[in-house]
């Protein structure tokens, strides 16, 4: 049997602490021992702003080098987080969203 984690236990959804890019997320669970991953689509951790082309490939080559397969996408209820924190805020801006 194997098991995949969710990263909105890292992420600003529902509440914004704890919160950790989603890189962090994905190592952690790996380092946790997990087989998968579920990725949240709530700011910062994948929301459709932030994934850009090369931003995904990115992603894929972290999740290969950490031995996680992705085994689904989780939109956020409603459409949206609409509660954003620092760290998004800041993301936002520094890559120009």
């Amino acid at each position: 049997m194997k098991y995949a984690f969710n990263t909105w236990a890292y992420s600003s959804f529902p509440a914004w602490l704890p919160c950790y890019p989603l890189d962090e997320a994905i190592r952690r669970i790996a380092a946790i021992g997990y087989d998968g991953v579920e990725i949240g689509c709530a700011a910062p951790h994948a929301w459709p702003a932030y994934l850009n082309k090369e931003r995904r490939a990115e992603l894929r080559n972290l999740l290969d080098a950490s031995g996680l397969q992705a085994v689904s996408l989780l939109p956020t209820p409603g459409g949206g987080n609409t509660r954003e924190n620092f760290l998004s805020v800041f993301k936002r801006k520094k890559m120009g969203y």
